[in-house]
């Protein structure tokens, strides 16, 4: 149980949460993809953003040096209650970079990123 963290466990939980960042921007690139077959410059933009972002997360994250290569189960929680929290965050860059009256407030933006839906 993670009750006094060390800095090995800061860096094993960084480096898997910077391996699911990579995860989730191939994920990312999907719609981006779709927005630059369909010629939608401005949505591209974004979601090129958003993978950026991810990209940069992750090789910050797996960039860190650690001695464990197996998460144990309390590692893992972190990691996934820690990825509920970030992916959101950071794929509300779509939403913050649109002209919406709907998306004026950042705890909307977040919800509508958490949920998936998209405001039409």
């Amino acid at each position: 149980m993670l009750r006094k963290p060390t800095a090995a466990d800061a860096r094993l939980i960084a480096h898997f949460l910077g391996r699911t960042s990579y995860i989730v921007a191939l994920a990312a690139a999907l719609p981006a993809a779709w927005a630059g077959v369909a010629r939608e410059w401005s949505p591209f933009a974004s979601f090129v953003l958003m993978v950026g972002v991810f990209c940069v997360f992750g090789a910050l994250g797996t960039s860190v040096h650690h001695e464990e290569q197996r998460l144990d189960w309390s590692h893992g929680m972190v990691v996934v209650a820690l990825t509920w929290l970030l992916v959101p965050a950071f794929g509300a860059l779509p939403y913050v970079l649109v002209d919406e009256p709907q998306l004026s407030n950042p705890i909307d933006v977040y919800f509508e990123s958490v949920s998936g839906f998209h405001l039409e």
